[in-house]
This record gives C-alpha cells, structure tokens and sequence, in this order.
C-alpha cells in the first residue's frame, strides 16, 4: 500500500472529502461541500503536484499557499503538526455531536411514560437511574431534563475541544501502570468533571439552572455510555503506543476506536426501545477502514514515504520548488492544484457565525468548492412528538421542535452558517447562524424534517 492510498481511505472513512485534487472537504446537505481549514487555509493530501506547488513567493517571503494533510510526520522534538491537531478536532466534534444526539434521544424516551421498555439493558439503566431518585420523586428523568440537556449541548458544541463532553490529549512519553509508552492518550470528560462539585447549583456552570435530578441524569448517562463508574472516567481512560514512527496518530486512532465502540454500543442498546431505529443507525460513528494492529503494521511498512516528503518548515525555507521532489506520493489526475479563494459571508451572517465555524473548519469562511467524489448524505429520519418523522441530520429539520435543531440546520443560505432558523424552537435565534428565518412552530421535542449530515457526524 502507498501512503496516498493509505490517507484516501482513513480520511474518507471517518467523513472527510476529496476532490481530484485531494484536497479536503467536509459536508452537509444544507451547507455543501466546505474545505477543511488550518489557519484559514485550504488542506491537501501530500501529492507529488501538492508538495511541489504549496509555497508562494509574496513581498520576497515565501508562504504557504495551502497546508498538507499529513499527520504521520510526527517528531519527537516538535510533537505532533497542525494537521494532526486538525484531524484530531474533527474526530473529537463527530464524536461530541453523536453524544450530545444521542443523549437527547435517550432522555426523551426516558420522559415518555408511553414507551414500553423491556431490554435487560435498558431496564439496568433504568434501575441506575432509580439509585439517584429522591424519597417520594416519581421519576429522575423529566421533560426538563430534556430541555437542560439540549441546552447544554448547544453550548458546549460552540466551545474549544478542552471543554467538549468527550476531550482527547495526547501527550508525548508516559507510564500507564508499570509500561512506559511514547505516547499516551487520555480521554476525559470536562462537562461531567464540571457539574460534580457540590457548589454546583451556586456557581450555576454554563449559566443553566441544573437541579439534583438532571446532574444526576447526566452522570447515568456517562456511566451507562462508557461502562465505567463517574470517579474513572474524571480519572481519565488512558491508551498508549510504543510506535517509533507515528506514535501519535497511532495513540489518537487507538482512543477513537475504543470510544466509538462505546457509543455505538449504547445506540444498539437504545435501539430496543419501542421507536424508529433509522435516526439512531444514522449517528453511529464510522469504522475505520483497518483495525489499528493492521494500522499500526501498515505505518510501519511506509516508513520510507512518511520521511521522505518534507515538513511544511524545510518547504517554507527552500522556497518555490523547480524540481519534483522525489518519493512523494503521485497524483496522476490534475496538475498543480490552486489554492482556494477566500470569501466572506453575506450580510445576514453574524459574528457568532464566524466563531462557529472557527471551531468546526479551522479558519474563515470560504466560498464552496465542488468536490468530485459522489456525496453521500443522511436523510429521512428524525424524532418530533416523540415518533420518529421524516428528518435527518445535517439539516435538522423544517418542521422543527422545542429541541430540534433550526429549519436548514447547519448553515442554510450560505452555505456556512448553522440554519435558517437555528437550533431549535428558540435555539440560538431565530435567525439562527445564517440567515434570516421565519420563527420556528414548537412541536413538543423532535427533531425536524429534512437534511442529512455526512457519515453520523457533526460534519
């Protein structure tokens, strides 16, 4: 296997897209095809064409035109590079998305007095949840939970990664138990480690009123989605590698996994309840495309590539290249790719959308770029009155709900906003993240009716 190939096959199985000039898109129904940004700039694979053509010369310094996508080259000086931090944000917001999803779909079929539950699983969570129920509470989990949680959810998914409900660190060398590794990677949660003080309701965190019950909810919901008890998961779930070559990706894939078994466990589990499973089939996150032994076996087979294509600082300090460099990966389909125009949003984006896409793209706002590759997209599947209805992620509905997410979801006319009208009945606004909508009917807590984001995830 090549590299090329190897970099194809991971970032579209976990979402991305590539265009015939490799370079990388994410996408949603609604929004179309964004490119991937690192400090504001376009993101390629490392081709023969790309490495050749990413520097400029401008006022007699060279810069670079675009960034590579290239995580593999990992240094253990200099740590992991930007497009290993970027991969690894993108990986962690999908993640947070299908929680924060998730977890309103458990909660609102939890609150429904009229769903049988008969699962030997989900009567376990039940019987978790019933250890928190205060003397003489009938039920912990309410339609105010609901509404608490989504509010969190909106939230969080505007913060930086260190404050998401599922955060990934990777650091470089350390011990798990007597095993020393030359990386390690921590999965914590700093929502759940922030609502467990005591002084909780005095602080009011987030600037939500959270009584007992919901905190106590939430914390079920970690325990019961990661298997573990509350006082393990604020510990931290370490993983290592040993790798001397991509200890790092390798650390990064290795976390990912284990949480996506996890999560896709818990959906699996709340599939049995007596609603359509479409929705949650569609959120479940990807597979990678090999399991991480074979992952780890084929870095170490490309060694060579790996090395030989240099890093974005030696491109920088040699300048323009005249000659092809050699032992890069080969791209037969297009000549040297462009960069990518940069554009502003129209005048009915706000500044709150600018941030948002910050958090998710990696810079400003960019004009859509077609990509070549067929997109697949959800569809068709959504929960409003507490039924399952025509919807699907990526849009998150026109026929919104109390909760759902906006009327064209994740950035409606300019194709970079979130929605026409916002998440949810109130939501950020009625105008959302985008432009102007109309004010969104309350249809009890489902989510609306079209769109579909790519591949079970916030992108």
């Amino acid at each position: 296997m090549k590299l090329g190939e190897f970099y194809e096959k991971l970032v579209t199985s976990m979402g991305l897209k590539l265009n015939e000039q490799k370079q990388l898109f994410v996408n949603s129904e609604r929004s179309g095809n964004l490119p991937l940004l690192i400090d504001g700039k376009p993101v390629y694979l490392p081709t023969k064409e790309n490495v050749k053509n990413c520097i400029d010369i401008v006022d007699g310094r060279s810069v670079l035109k675009y960034h590579l996508f290239h995580p593999l080259q990992e240094s253990a000086i200099r740590g992991e590079n930007k497009s290993f931090m970027k991969f690894k944000d993108f990986i962690e917001r999908n993640i947070n998305y299908t929680f924060a999803v998730l977890g309103e779909v458990l909660f609102n079929i939890l609150a429904d007095n009229d769903i049988e539950i008969t699962d030997v699983t989900m009567l376990e969570l039940i019987d978790m949840l019933n250890e928190y129920k205060a003397p003489g509470l009938k039920k912990l989990i309410d339609e105010n939970t609901v509404k608490v949680w989504v509010d969190l959810y909106k939230k969080i998914m505007l913060m930086d990664s260190h404050e998401l409900f599922i955060h990934y660190y990777v650091k470089r060398g350390g011990k798990i138990g007597d095993k020393r590794y030359n990386r390690v990677g921590v999965i914590s949660y700093p929502v759940l480690e922030t609502l467990l003080p005591a002084n909780v309701k005095k602080e009011k965190p987030y600037n939500i009123k959270f009584r007992n019950k919901d905190i106590n909810a939430i914390k079920v919901y970690h325990e019961f989605t990661f298997k573990k008890g509350v006082d393990e998961l604020i510990e931290g779930i370490q993983f290592g590698s040993t790798n001397k070559i991509a200890p790092g990706t390798i650390t990064l894939l290795t976390i990912y996994d284990w949480t996506k078994e996890m999560i896709n466990s818990a959906i699996d589990v709340i599939k049995t309840a007596d609603v359509d499973t479409d929705l949650l089939e569609e959120i479940k996150l990807p597979d990678l495309p090999w399991t991480v032994e074979e992952i780890e076996q084929i870095i170490d087979s490309l060694k060579i590539e790996i090395k030989e294509i240099p890093t974005e600082e030696e491109l920088l300090l040699s300048g323009p290249k005249q000659e092809e460099p050699a032992n890069v990966i080969q791209n037969n389909n297009q000549p040297a790719v462009q960069q990518v125009n940069q554009a502003v949003t129209n005048n009915t984006s706000t500044s709150s959308e600018d941030e948002v896409l910050k958090k998710i793209l990696g810079g400003s706002t960019v004009q859509q770029t077609p990509v070549t590759q067929p997109v697949s997209t959800f569809g068709n599947t959504g929960f409003t009155n507490n039924t399952m209805t025509n919807t699907g992620f990526g849009g998150f509905g026109n026929n919104t709900s109390m909760t759902g997410f906006g009327n064209a979801g994740f950035g409606a006319t300019t194709g970079t906003g979130f929605g026409n009208t916002g998440f949810g009945n109130t939501g950020f606004g009625n105008s959302g993240f985008g432009s102007a909508g109309p004010t969104v009917t309350q249809v009890n807590t489902g989510f609306g009716s079209t769109g579909g984001f790519n591949t079970g995830g916030l992108f």
